[in-house]
């Protein structure tokens, strides 16, 4: 009966240091498996937001006008410059319209590419059956169990 229990013990021994080096070496390989993912190349979609398209008209003259005709001509660019602020505010509101669209588009390209390689890791390999995953964290249950067993044993031979 004696050497029941010792029998039961090296068999738990060793189905726990064979179930921690599983989990170990499992653990190691899916850390190399996930550096392969963390060197992959990254696409960062960007668009011309920050381009200046035009720059606004200075307004002024290099001849020789007198008072009358200067005073003429700031008044007659006054009267213009309703209409032009309001041209201008509706071609700055299409422009920012179309560069926000832009914009959302490529950060939606952007998170689709990183989504696609986040995707693509998980499911590459082929995950195996659970059964296989958890291998070495079976294998130490066995062996814990197999340890109980061998405690059981030599409790009922003292007894």
């Amino acid at each position: 009966m004696a050497t029941a229990a010792v029998t039961l013990a090296v068999i738990a021994a060793v189905l726990e240091i064979g179930g921690i080096a599983l989990t170990i070496r499992d653990i190691r390989a899916e850390r190399r498996h996930l550096a392969s993912y963390l060197v992959r190349p990254r696409h960062v979609y960007a668009s011309d937001a920050g381009t200046v398209e035009e720059a606004m008209p200075l307004w002024g003259s290099s001849s020789e006008q007198t008072v009358e005709q200067r005073l003429a001509s700031i008044e007659a660019w006054q009267r213009g410059l309703a209409g032009e602020q309001s041209q201008r505010e509706k071609k700055l509101s299409d422009r920012l319209s179309d560069r926000f669209g832009r914009e959302l588009t490529d950060v939606q390209k952007t998170l689709d590419d990183r989504l696609d390689g986040l995707r693509e890791f998980v499911t590459s390999e082929g995950r195996p059956h659970w059964l296989v995953a958890y291998r070495g964290p079976l294998l130490l249950a066995v062996g814990v169990v197999a340890g109980l067993a061998a405690n059981i044993v030599s409790a009922v031979q003292s007894s």
